[in-house]
């Protein structure tokens, strides 16, 4: 099983055959922003992207030996510092990749709150649903409580999905726009949207 593509090995295997992103892209039916994105470390592609990558360099005759060149013709991948460190391009904390351009601040801050939502899913999901009318006499619950507490629970997850992407540089596909005529909202930012209204009453267990 080959290793994943980093960005720096994409980067150097694209210059060392000479070919350009544009025609990459295309080869893979990917989004060139994407790819130049993944190349500066400021975005992750998918494993699959980055095995299909790969196995493109190969097949167009690169070898990949685990040597990565720090300079090409637009410059050193790394800063001085970095080069001194040995700073990777990218960390996997709590099993996620984060990408440099992800500064440690809000690496920590979003994965501080993953972690709370993450134990106000359990506290949620721990907790016994109230009874209905006649809970004294038959199995009946108060269904309102539990499509609210599930509601909850639905809506932490979400948020924690999206702080995975936000850490990634995902998070294009659900962006709030406030500008938008009403015709014209998606799916995608009319949920941003929904989210943002609705994470106040999340982030408390009751």
């Amino acid at each position: 099983m080959s290793t994943i593509l980093t960005a720096s090995e994409a980067k150097q295997a694209r210059l060392s055959l000479g070919i350009s992103q544009g025609s990459v892209a295309t080869a893979l039916n990917i989004n060139r922003s994407y790819l130049s994105l993944f190349e500066g470390e400021k975005y992750l592609l998918n494993d699959n992207t980055r095995n299909a990558l790969r196995e493109l360099y190969e097949e167009k005759g690169y070898s990949f030996t685990g040597e990565e060149i720090t300079e090409a013709e637009d410059g050193p991948f790394w800063s001085e510092e970095d080069m001194e460190m040995g700073k990777p391009n990218l960390r996997v904390i709590d099993g996620i990749e984060i990408p440099r351009a992800t500064s440690d601040n809000q690496a920590e801050m979003l994965l501080s709150e993953r972690i709370e939502n993450s134990n106000k899913i359990r506290e949620i999901c721990a907790k016994k649903v109230k009874p209905g009318v006649f809970g004294f006499l038959f199995d009946d619950i108060d269904q309102g409580d539990l499509d609210q507490q599930m509601d909850k629970v639905v809506m932490l997850l979400a948020r924690n999905e999206i702080i995975v992407q936000q850490l990634q540089g995902h998070l294009d596909y659900m962006e709030s726009d406030t500008d938008s005529k009403r015709s014209e909202i998606t799916v995608g930012n009319a949920l941003a949207a929904k989210f943002l209204d609705y994470a106040p009453k999340a982030s408390a267990v009751s």
